[in-house]
């Protein structure tokens, strides 16, 4: 089962020119925006943006 939902993750980036994938820093994210690299390479940018919940040091 998780193997197909992560084909079908790879297979909607396959159908994009490219990607802006919201980077919290959690495991989420992080897998979303390896898969976008995987697939678009430099046509996937991650973002992360400053907000109050977001501590200093983790924007390093």
């Amino acid at each position: 089962m998780l193997t197909e939902k992560l084909e079908r993750l790879k297979s909607l980036f396959t159908e994009m020119e490219r990607a802006l994938i919201a980077y919290s820093g959690g495991i989420d994210s992080t897998l979303v925006a390896k898969i976008a690299w995987d697939v678009l390479g430099d046509r996937a940018l991650a973002i992360t943006a400053v907000s109050p919940s977001l501590l200093p040091e983790d924007l390093e």
